[in-house]
């Protein structure tokens, strides 16, 4: 890809996710080869199963773990809040 078109694209991934269209923005990231910032905005879009198996590619577990907890309490509907609090306890980091 040339280096104008990709960053054409970022720039536009960039204002996809000022709009909060987070799961575009990650999609045109992962185009480009930006894998971190795909995670993130997969995170942020609330795709958490997919946010987790590129930060678990990037060797960044800690962060996979947490959208693995997202995933989890969006799909039993326990609050994000109580995950994270059972999250934080596992890590020795009591809340």
């Amino acid at each position: 890809m040339p280096s104008g078109d990709k960053a054409n694209l970022m720039a536009k991934a960039a204002l996809l996710e000022k709009k909060q269209l987070f799961i575009r923005a990650a999609e045109i990231y992962l185009s480009c080869g930006m894998e971190q910032e795909a995670a993130c905005a997969y995170e942020k879009g609330g795709s958490f199963e997919k946010a987790a198996k590129i930060y678990e590619k990037l060797g960044k577990t800690e962060e996979a773990k947490r959208c693995r907890l997202k995933l989890e309490a969006q799909l039993s509907g326990q609050s994000w809040q109580d995950l994270q609090a059972e999250f934080q306890k596992e890590k020795g980091n009591p809340l």
